[in-house]
């Protein structure tokens, strides 16, 4: 069965109505000056109070100090981390070593670095994170470890997603968006479409 997250979430206002809707995961971009939903520390605090509980909350970096990644963990402002930049493994280590999950990311160019990963899960995204495009998804087909897959994915695309590659879960950001805003009506086709193939 295919777990849902829903990411870059920027606001109080999204994470209670994204909550409303229960994924499985929710993602904050944190403190990731090039990324559009980056938001700052303060604000994933506060994001993260109204986020209901059951749900797990992902704080994503890319290259943070490593010191702000355990202190939102240690604080339970975030539950897992979600690494985008170059982060070592020593890096996956520190954070795994002290009990805390990690999901790295890769392009589904880097296979070989995704098999190979000491993190708890990987990502699998296109050659530019966060795009909203996707590649094609045969090009990974038999990854044999647990895998999120990103790359807009979205309501229309998430049950072929699943048939195709069975991934542990799917990783929805743009696909939930319009206007550069989170959608309702969009985030609850998407987590409908992928419950209902799941029964």
């Amino acid at each position: 069965m295919a777990k849902i997250k829903i990411c870059g979430i920027r606001s109080i206002e999204d994470a209670v109505m994204i909550s409303s809707l229960f994924p499985d995961y929710i993602g904050m971009v944190i403190e990731c000056p090039n990324s559009k939903r980056s938001v700052s520390e303060s604000e994933a605090v506060a994001i993260s109070e109204n986020i209901k509980k059951g749900i797990e909350r992902v704080g994503v970096f890319a290259d943070a100090k490593l010191s702000l990644v355990l202190r939102l963990l240690k604080e339970n402002v975030i539950d897992i981390a979600q690494l985008h930049g170059n982060e070592s493994r020593s890096y996956i280590d520190e954070i795994e070593g002290m009990g805390f999950r990690t999901i790295k990311a890769f392009s589904y160019k880097r296979l070989d670095d995704a098999y190979s990963s000491n993190s708890s899960f990987v990502l699998i995204d296109a050659d530019v994170p966060g795009s909203g495009k996707s590649f094609y998804w045969k090009d990974i087909h038999g990854l044999n470890r647990p895998f999120f897959l990103a790359g807009g994915i979205n309501a229309d695309n998430a049950v072929a997603a699943i048939r195709t590659l069975s991934p542990y879960a799917l990783d929805s950001a743009s696909g939930t968006e319009s206007n550069g805003k989170k959608d309702k009506e969009l985030s609850s086709k998407l987590i409908n479409a992928v419950r209902n193939y799941n029964i």
